[in-house]
This record gives C-alpha cells, structure tokens and sequence, in this order.
C-alpha cells in the first residue's frame, strides 16, 4: 500500500467506530484505487511549502500555486489560490505529516481538477467520499530536499 494516501478520522469516536487502524488500511486501499482511477500517483502529485507563506503543489501533474496560513494549535491549513481557498488539516503521522481535507472538499478539489480533461472515472472517489463521511483523506507528506 502506498505510504502517500493520508487519512484521518475527525474523532476519536469514528476511529472507535470505523474500527481504528485497521479502517485506515482499508480507506488507504480505497483511496489508492480511486486516486489511481483518476490518474494520480505519488510520482505526479506533490506539495512545497517556503518559510514565507507560499505553497507550489501538483495534483495528477496539474500545477496550483498559492500561499497558505497554518494555525498550528489546531492544523487547520488554508491553501489561498488564484480561484479560492482550499480549508486543509496537518495531521502528524508514523511518516511524518498528512495533508487531509474532509471528503466532501476533496471531492471537490478533485472534480475540478478531473474537469480539466473530462475523465469520468472521478466517480470512484465520490462513493468513497460518501462512505467516509466524517474522515479526512488527502496525501502524506515527506520532506525532500532540493
């Protein structure tokens, strides 16, 4: 299983209910399917962020730039874009960090981003969206070095 797919439930409740990490590694089993329906692989999506605010990142190889605001006391993370802002979280991981959105916004980022060349297997991550209401799904996040 990828080590790029973030997914983070909301409450501890969800966890508990979802059925804790083993929930995880079957969402990341889903997530994997549904991102690879649509084209994205770790190789063609990624996130930079600089020390002054601004992020550059890559969804399926489609750029989007911006700068962002990170509240470190509750993660929540805006990406600002030239056609709006994008509410995130930063969650710590095994790995390192996640960059998750709840999956209802992720269907939407991911719907715009699918538009742009009409691919119609978008779908698959919209019944996952539906099936994990309440969690957050999104990418980890290494650090690399230029």
């Amino acid at each position: 299983m990828p080590t790029w797919l973030g997914v983070a439930f909301t409450s501890q409740n969800l966890l508990a209910k979802a059925g804790g990490s083993v929930a995880a590694g079957q969402v990341k089993d889903k997530l994997v399917s549904a991102y690879s329906s649509i084209g994205i692989k770790s190789d063609n999506t990624g996130f930079a962020f600089d020390k002054n605010g601004n992020f550059e990142a890559y969804l399926r190889g489609l750029p989007l730039k911006g700068t962002y605001t990170l509240d470190p006391s509750t993660g929540s993370l805006n990406l600002k874009t030239s056609v709006g802002t994008i509410p995130a979280f930063v969650t710590r991981t095994a790995n390192g960090l996640a960059i998750t959105m709840e999956s209802k916004m992720l269907m939407s980022v991911l719907q715009a981003i699918n538009s742009m060349n009409g691919n119609s297997a978008i779908n698959a991550v919209g019944n996952l969206s539906k099936n994990f209401d309440g969690a957050r799904l999104g990418f980890d996040v290494v650090k690399y070095n230029k």
